[in-house]
């Protein structure tokens, strides 16, 4: 079980090192590169329960408030827009590269 959950995180790094890697030049990598990378957070957070869910996913080291600031942002961006497409397109454009 350690060793999975080891494996997981290693593939969580990757997955979003390749975001930030493909991030200017293909915008359908992109998407898949993040939800991969979050899906594999979520199970290797979801295999370390053992108490608490919320402590367990949501535990606040740099990367992952780096991770959780970029969702937020991401969703208001979209969210409090009139365009939501021209909305994600300036936040990719102009706000990604910021955050990196």
């Amino acid at each position: 079980m350690a060793k999975l959950v080891s494996f997981l995180e290693y593939l969580t790094i990757l997955a979003f090192f390749l975001f930030f890697l493909v991030a200017p030049y293909d915008r359908k990598l992109v998407k898949y590169t993040f939800l991969c990378g979050a899906a594999f957070l979520f199970l290797s957070r979801l295999l370390k329960f053992k108490g608490n869910l919320t402590k367990t996913l949501l535990i606040l080291n740099p990367a992952n408030k780096m991770i959780l600031l970029f969702i937020v942002s991401c969703f208001l961006s979209i969210a409090l827009s009139l365009n939501p497409y021209h909305s994600q397109k300036i936040f990719v454009n102009r706000y990604l590269f910021f955050t990196i």
